[in-house]
């Protein structure tokens, strides 16, 4: 019995080396994403294992437990470039020396009591995604981090028309008196997108790249001869169909610099799914509930080929769980929410926090245009 279930768990396991092509078949996607919960069975069994002398179940046990440690690892370590590639992780970016040179100059005014974005004229960011719930977010809340974290811009996702109501009564409009909200959609998930903006916007949109889901609204911000996009994102989760969600996941490329328009086709019979890659390419900044994570092989491929990296990913600052966040004794486990960056673009820290009303919690970054 105790070799049944170490050849399933192997078995699940090896469903993060799948072709990212097939990710879409349910429930494939599902099952990818409790892969990092099979650790505790996994140390269960090996504790069996130990207790009744079956030594080579458990070298095959720690052989599995150091693959899980070896993904878990990877968004804490500057693992070699041999090994990213092994288990399909994209390279970290190479920073330049004048981000180098920006870090340090930011880290000098925050000693100092210094504000870093005024201090840089205003390249450096704070950005906050929250998936609202179907609109259920507490508004007050969510102003009062807005408020104390000095968000520049804060993307929403299931945003209704009650909860934007309840923001504006909240007085969101003070402190971000700009938005790009998502336009109706048959394709709406749990709700629309919604941007909002401390800075004023020089270009914005109701709806950018297709990805068979809630438009996605964009807004561009320029400063200092530099423009930026913000996008709100939502792709299906794969419950609204497997191949809706991976499709959502692939087009999100159309944000990318280097835009590949065969992206997503796997044989000549997709080629009808193409989606139009309408906004132009600039550095971009896109933000939400993704409804996938570095586990799954489509989510590593969108990163590895697009030319967009993950926030949280790209400086090593561990693993931010953001799902479920209001389940009662159940910390957030799934990882799911995300900040991903062109090239142009570098982040500085990424945090998560709880929204209550929310499933999700909240994730924050600090970016910089370099």
């Amino acid at each position: 019995m105790l070799w049944v279930f170490y050849v399933l768990i192997a078995l699940w396991m090896a469903l993060w080396f799948m072709p990212y092509s097939l990710n879409g078949v349910r429930p494939l996607p599902e099952c990818i994403a409790l892969i990092p919960m099979l650790t505790v069975p996994l140390v269960l069994l090996m504790g069996i294992s130990a207790f009744t002398g079956q030594w080579i179940q458990c070298y095959l046990g720690l052989i599995l437990l150091v693959i899980q440690l070896i993904w878990f690892g990877a968004s804490w370590l500057n693992l070699p470039k041999s090994v990213l590639h092994l288990f399909g992780f994209s390279e970290r970016r190479r920073r330049s020396d004048s981000f180098e040179q920006n870090e340090a100059d930011s880290a000098r005014h925050v000693r100092a009591g210094q504000d870093p974005i005024a201090a840089h004229n205003a390249l450096y960011f704070k950005v906050m995604s929250l998936n609202c719930r179907f609109g259920r977010a507490d508004a007050a809340e969510l102003l009062t981090y807005v408020q104390s974290e000095n968000v520049d811009v804060l993307a929403l996702q299931e945003v209704t028309p009650e909860l934007i109501e309840r923001l504006d009564k909240a007085g969101i409009g003070l402190d971000m008196p700009y938005r790009s909200l998502g336009s109706p959609s048959p394709q709406d998930n749990g709700g629309s997108n919604a941007l909002f903006s401390r800075l004023k916007p020089v270009e914005q949109s109701a709806s950018s790249v297709d990805i068979l889901a809630a438009n996605i609204p964009t807004l561009s911000i320029e400063v200092a001869g530099k423009r930026i996009r913000f996008a709100s994102a939502h792709p299906k989760s794969p419950g609204r169909g497997g191949r809706f969600w991976q499709i959502g996941i692939e087009r999100l490329a159309g944000f990318s610099k280097r835009i590949t328009s065969l992206h997503e086709v796997h044989d000549v019979s997709h080629a009808k799914d193409l989606p139009s890659y309408s906004p132009a390419p600039q550095d971009t900044v896109v933000m939400g509930d993704l409804n996938s994570s570095l586990y799954h092989p489509v989510f590593r491929h969108l990163i590895r080929t697009s030319g967009l990296s993950d926030a949280a990913y790209e400086i090593r600052a561990g693993f931010h769980p953001t799902f479920p966040s209001s389940w009662k004794c159940v910390p957030a486990m799934l990882e799911i929410d995300h900040v991903l960056l062109t090239e142009g673009v570098v982040a500085h820290a990424v945090s998560t926090m709880v929204i209550h009303g929310s499933d999700h919690r909240a994730l924050m970054a600090s970016i910089s245009i370099v």
